[in-house]
């Protein structure tokens, strides 16, 4: 991203910049560069070349001026993107962020309308009607287009001059503290359909970097999920309300295990447990789904128990596990447990690529002026795990995004 900035810099409306923005960007910049030393990442990926490489990286961001927020914003972030380590989290934060209450509250909203955050908040220059009708005649399969979060906002998603750089620019919103061509993303293009960049959250209306945004099935994760046709089933995911934990039989010799959370708090530990305790003598089909598509993740204290029965089960039976773009962290790991594995098929679409760190304790490190956190990890790469950061774990095959996931693994069942 580092040349993407300079050219968006003439597609945005220009502000000016504070003098706190220009008196705080050292002690921030510091901040972060100590703290990100701290890490499992930096102490895994920055040495030798990369060391070299990431000192004159920040001795040239220390002669930075930047001209605005975003401009500061993105400039620290540069320090993030040198480290494949997708659990870290850089974000905008004040005890004055918009949120959904204050939203609600009209004097706080009309008050909000008359500040400089609104009235200086990047905008494009381009003429917003003139995008709209350009981008809805977009291919249907072109990340280009017009996007749709829910009822609460609208979008549309234009390439740059530099054809691998994105920008989101805000079309129609259901609340007012948007504005019709403002800034919701600035995303680059690293390789086919995945990108990075700065994403504008749409509650809170604050910058967050996000390295790893996939374009797949006409969806594309700025923060939260934008699709381009919103009244479309997405087969590739999980239907909504479906339960985290599932047995059911589809067929007299096939079962469904449907685990939808690893997650270690104390409440999910135990409800992972009970579900466990009652169904771990009843896995007994011959074949075995096992759906962890939409899976976050989590830790060993709560999936290592079915990864131990899936193993087993699969010693005498057939198992497929199916993935996708949303089975993440301890999900994408114990995908990996599983693949290879004789009588075990994973199918879907590649996993999130975010599994090689994370983090014990949650740890957030708020920089000198009070404007930006840090999520910090701090759990090193137990699994030689790093080849598959920001890439993901591939099927075994993919399925199709256009019909249900479920019937066609029962055709590929059928088949064999």
């Amino acid at each position: 991203m580092k040349n993407l900035y300079t050219i968006l810099l003439a597609l945005l409306c220009a502000y000016s910049a504070s003098s706190q923005t220009v008196s705080t960007y050292r002690a921030d910049l510091d901040a972060v560069y100590l703290a990100l030393k701290t890490t499992p990442s930096y102490k895994d990926q920055i040495k030798s070349e990369n060391k070299k490489r990431y000192e004159a990286l920040y001795q040239s961001l220390q002669a930075q001026q930047p001209e605005s927020s975003l401009d500061e914003f993105y400039l620290l972030t540069r320090l993030v993107q040198a480290l494949k380590d997708n659990h870290l989290g850089f974000y905008q934060w004040s005890n004055n962020n918009v949120d959904q209450l204050k939203i609600a509250d009209s004097t706080y909203v009309s008050t909000y309308l008359n500040s400089n955050e609104f009235k200086f908040f990047p905008k494009t220059n381009m003429n917003v009607d003139s995008l709209e009708k350009a981008l809805t005649g977009k291919p249907r399969n072109d990340v280009e287009g017009i996007y749709y979060l829910g009822d609460f906002l609208k979008a549309g998603i234009y390439r740059t001059i530099k054809h691998d750089s994105l920008v989101a620019v805000v079309l129609s919103a259901k609340q007012r503290i948007w504005q019709r061509g403002q800034l919701a993303a600035i995303i680059n293009e690293v390789s086919p359909g995945n990108f990075e960049g700065v994403c504008v959250n749409p509650v809170y209306k604050i910058f967050e970097y996000n390295h790893r945004i996939k374009y797949v099935s006409n969806t594309l994760n700025l923060y939260y999920v934008w699709t381009k046709f919103p009244g479309e089933t997405d087969y590739t995911s999980i239907p909504a309300g479906t339960p985290n934990y599932q047995l059911k039989n589809i067929d007299a010799q096939t079962q469904y295990l449907r685990l939808g959370s690893f997650s270690t708090n104390n409440k999910s530990l135990v409800e992972s447990q009970r579900f466990y305790d009652s169904v771990k003598t009843l896995v007994n089909a011959p074949r075995l789904l096992v759906d962890i598509r939409n899976n976050g993740g989590g830790g060993w204290k709560s999936s290592k128990k079915y990864l131990d029965l899936i193993v087993k089960h699969s010693k005498k039976a057939q198992v497929y596990v199916l993935t996708n773009y949303f089975t993440v962290s301890n999900a994408e790991q114990f995908t990996l447990k599983l693949k290879g594995r004789k009588n075990i098929t994973v199918l879907g679409a590649d996993t999130k690529g975010m599994l090689t760190y994370g983090s014990n304790y949650g740890k957030t490190e708020t920089t000198p002026s009070g404007k930006y956190k840090l999520y910090l990890t701090d759990m090193r790469d137990d699994g030689n795990y790093l080849q598959y950061e920001d890439i993901g774990v591939k099927p075994d095959r993919y399925l199709s995004p256009d019909s249900d996931w479920i019937g066609q693994v029962q055709a590929i069942i059928n088949s064999n």
